[in-house]
């Protein structure tokens, strides 16, 4: 039997997410061991302080919104399936034009201070060795992580859309929890090919 599609919609976010969220924290970590032992005195660059504390910020925003987003998520998971509908209208982070919004402007100020992240990575870019490599690693990493998180929820939205009509992206669509449709769709189909197998004619 062919693994669901929907559980191949949310192992790609899931993974992504757990991608962008270990280079979010290997990225800060080795920000603040080479601060703290930085082979120039940051002094020294008058930029550097600056761009270090917007780096900073954009580290800790983003985890604030992605660990939000899977604490919502793994709540919903806990229940049971009869009690996942009545929780799906109180979260927040989940809805997908929530987390398309969240996804799209994280990634824009990621891209929008990119030259405050060109300033961090050129001031200890001169002895990049052992854990200095993983600066401009784990940077571009977390780049392509929201980048794929942002890419992979519009190709679905969009194939959804293809596949019923543009009139099926309203109001109800924007309301569920994001991936909701990828089930829908496997589960219907899923319960087809049973009846079919079965010999069961559809009425």
């Amino acid at each position: 039997m062919n693994t669901p599609k929907a559980s191949r919609f949310h192992s790609i976010r899931l993974g992504t997410k757990a991608t962008l969220i270990a280079s979010l924290l290997i990225f800060g970590h080795v920000l603040l061991t080479t601060s703290a032992n930085a082979p120039i005195p940051i002094h020294l660059i008058s930029e550097l302080p600056a761009s270090l504390s917007t780096i900073s910020a954009l580290i800790f925003l983003t985890l604030l919104w992605i660990t939000f987003s899977l604490i919502e998520s793994c709540d919903l998971q806990s229940r049971p399936l009869d009690a996942q509908k009545d929780t799906e209208k109180g979260m927040v982070f989940n809805e997908p034009w929530v987390e398309g919004l969240c996804q799209l402007a994280v990634l824009g100020f990621w891209l929008d201070y990119w030259q405050d992240a060109q300033v961090v990575l050129e001031a200890f870019s001169q002895h990049l060795s052992g854990e200095f490599v993983l600066l401009p690693l784990t940077y571009y990493i977390t780049i392509s992580s929201i980048a794929i998180l942002n890419m992979h929820l519009a190709f679905s939205i969009m194939f959804y859309a293809f596949r019923n009509g543009l009139s099926s992206v309203n109001q109800q669509f924007w309301c569920g929890r994001t991936g909701w449709w990828a089930g829908n769709v496997q589960l219907n189909e899923s319960a087809e090919d049973v009846m079919e197998a079965g010999g069961i004619e559809k009425v």
